[in-house]
């Protein structure tokens, strides 16, 4: 997605510095920072400071920390191990970091020599980060039919209400919640997002918010209890959240304030 129109990721693997960088979520929107992180270490620090946050973007920050872990141990796999506990303890409910640290892990069930191990694990985490934005990608190319409907039938600029924040920059690109909105909007599709402000973190009106802003959606920062008024009133068409848990029968689970 686009930062001051430079398509940018939350997360990614720089081949030159070979470090992973990540733009620092705690300091948004006031401040546009990116910090890097060379350490399985650095990488746990990030993620419980919630500078990276959001179930994909801890997986792929997972994935990458499994690469350090074995640049860090020099081929000594009861370090490796460790290191890779202590990863996976860092956060025990996050499945994305687990998924995410045992796709890599999992490639190296022996340690080969130390050259090779890297260059697998590399691949591996590239590999990883790919799929989970793909997989963001996908949820906007079925969600978007369904706005494409709401504007069918309405022809006006459509009202959707969201919550938090599931959009990229917890996701590495493109969003879980959000994807459908992008894909709208680069469709001519005009919207107009309702944001919650998410309290107690304002995710919504410091996230969100930006994300919207850079991409040129036309938004409104709301307070939380505002949104049961605006449905009464019938100024929402659609409202997509990011969830938890989703089970094969459709039913979802998030936290309380969804």
């Amino acid at each position: 997605m686009k930062v001051n129109n430079i398509e940018t990721r939350s997360v990614w693997y720089d081949v030159s510095s070979d470090d992973l960088l990540a733009i620092d979520q705690t300091l948004l929107p006031f401040q546009f920072q990116t910090i890097a992180l060379k350490t399985v270490e650095d990488i746990i620090a990030a993620i419980k400071s919630m500078q990276i946050r959001g179930a994909p973007a801890i997986g792929i920050a997972a994935s990458y920390a499994v690469y350090f872990a074995v640049k860090q141990c020099g081929g000594n796999v009861e370090y490796f191990n460790e290191l890779l506990l202590h990863l996976i303890s860092s956060r025990p409910t996050a499945v994305n970091l687990r998924a995410g640290a045992l796709y890599v892990a999992n490639s190296l069930k022996e340690m080969q020599n130390q050259s090779d191990s890297e260059r697998i694990a590399l691949i591996k985490a590239n590999e990883f980060a790919e799929m989970e934005i793909r997989n963001c990608e996908l949820i906007g190319i079925n969600g978007v039919e369904i706005i494409k409907n709401i504007y069918k039938k309405n022809q006006r600029p459509i009202n959707i209400l969201t919550h938090c924040n599931a959009g990229w920059l917890a996701c590495g690109d493109w969003g879980t919640a959000t994807a459908p909105i992008y894909l709208a909007h680069r469709t001519s599709i005009p919207l107009h997002i309702w944001v919650d402000e998410t309290r107690p973190l304002n995710q919504g009106a410091r996230l969100t918010a930006w994300e919207m802003k850079n991409e040129g959606i036309d938004f409104t920062i709301i307070t939380d209890n505002a949104g049961g008024m605006l449905m009464q009133d019938h100024k929402v068409d659609l409202v997509i959240v990011g969830a938890d848990r989703i089970a094969r029968n459709g039913d979802t689970a998030n936290k309380i304030g969804t």
